[in-house]
């Protein structure tokens, strides 16, 4: 069972989707966001990911679902770069994360919308989990 995501991933600059299925890691690399062609990153069912540092600044599609250890998710919102967050994120079952983190994604959504669609269809779609209060 692969237990984490080497730091050279960063060498695959071809690799434009990153799909992780059930595997047993605790986090993603640091060097993820060094994919320059990574448009799309699906997690499902990693049970034990905790935390996913700043990702690349051409992600559109950003899903994560039923990580329910996840608690941290970092943003590259305080990097410059003239073009809107992902239009697609999508944290469902992610019970356990941070208020911190549950912000920046919420700050990210707004700051998308703000900055425009981009796209055909120029939607902007966000699912986030409740949280207390």
């Amino acid at each position: 069972m692969l237990s984490e995501i080497p730091d050279n991933i960063s060498l695959l600059s071809s690799l434009e989707a990153l799909e992780l299925i059930g595997i047993g890691i605790r986090s993603l690399p640091e060097t993820i966001k060094y994919l320059p062609r990574l448009y799309q990153l699906y997690v499902d069912y990693c049970e034990m990911l905790q935390s996913i540092p700043t990702l690349s600044l051409n992600l559109v599609d950003f899903t994560v679902l039923d990580c329910e250890s996840l608690e941290t998710v970092l943003s590259s919102m305080d990097e410059p770069y003239d073009k809107p967050n992902p239009r697609t994120v999508i944290l469902r079952n992610c019970k356990e994360l941070d208020p911190h983190s549950y912000h920046t994604v919420l700050n990210n959504a707004i700051a998308g919308i703000e900055l425009g669609a981009t796209g055909e269809d120029n939607t902007i779609q966000y699912m986030l989990p409740d949280m207390p209060g």
